[in-house]
């Protein structure tokens, strides 16, 4: 009996090892990582998406009435997008090459692959807000 339930033990922090480094495993009831393609395709924008992918790179902060940081998300088609998380709204994501995150913001066509902003609450309450998941933590 005793080994038994040191074996369930063991089992346990395994698999909170495994999703504490990947997130993506949990699954989530949405992926948009098709929407996303088709919007690309089609040059749509406005369109509220919820994927999961790998941050390809970290993009230097921009400033333009707030503070917003950026980094390159490779999607799980291989499809690369911008996300631009304002920081005046909501804390900074401690990401880097290789982080899995979930996403979730409003895509805008861009040239170069899209942008996913809006990935905070809405401090005025009036829209849902979006959010940026990793390492078990939420961002909004």
């Amino acid at each position: 009996m005793d080994k038994l339930i040191s074996w369930m033990i063991s089992a346990i922090i395994v698999m909170a090892i495994m999703f504490w480094l990947n997130p993506d495993l949990m699954g989530s009831s949405r992926d948009d990582t098709d929407r996303i393609s088709q919007a690309f395709q089609a040059k749509k924008s406005n369109i509220v998406v919820e994927v999961g992918g790998e941050v390809a790179a970290n993009l230097p902060d921009i400033e333009d009435n707030a503070v917003y940081q950026q980094f390159i998300l490779q999607l799980n088609s291989n499809h690369l997008v911008i996300v631009s998380h304002n920081t005046d709204l909501s804390p900074p994501v401690p990401v880097g090459p290789g982080s899995h995150v979930r996403v979730r913001g409003e895509y805008d066509w861009t040239p170069e692959g899209g942008l996913i902003h809006w990935t905070h609450s809405d401090p005025s309450g009036v829209r849902e807000g979006g959010w940026i998941e990793t390492h078990g933590d939420r961002y909004d």
